[in-house]
């Protein structure tokens, strides 16, 4: 969620966002966060299809996003806290060839509680 939510800050603070078509440097984006495995490339080309046409609407789209990102990272870090309460959080690194299967994990498990 971290590496989604620097993207998103670096196109909102790019001065042509809401004035000029920046899709293209969307599209940047979201092939850098591909090739460092943070999205899938179906989850890419179904984000950039919804990238609107008009600058200022893909600026709404881009805010609309990124308050996505920071209320899913702000409820998960919550639930994390309720979970382990009175015990002592896991220290094992993170392994990052299993980032994909973690993160499908974890959608699923909010997904089912929509």
């Amino acid at each position: 969620m971290h590496a989604i939510e620097v993207e998103l800050t670096g196109l909102l603070s790019d001065p042509d966002c809401g004035k000029t078509d920046i899709r293209s440097k969307i599209i940047d984006g979201a092939t850098g966060l591909v090739a460092k495995g943070i999205l899938t490339a179906a989850q890419a080309v179904t984000q950039l299809g919804q990238v609107p046409d008009r600058p200022f609407d893909q600026r709404q789209w881009l805010e609309q996003h990124f308050m996505q990102t920071v209320q899913a990272q702000t409820a998960l870090l919550a639930h994390h806290q309720q979970g382990f309460v009175d015990q002592q959080p896991d220290a094992t690194p993170p392994n990052p060839d299993q980032h994909q299967a973690m993160v499908g994990a974890l959608t699923q498990h909010y997904q089912g509680a929509q």
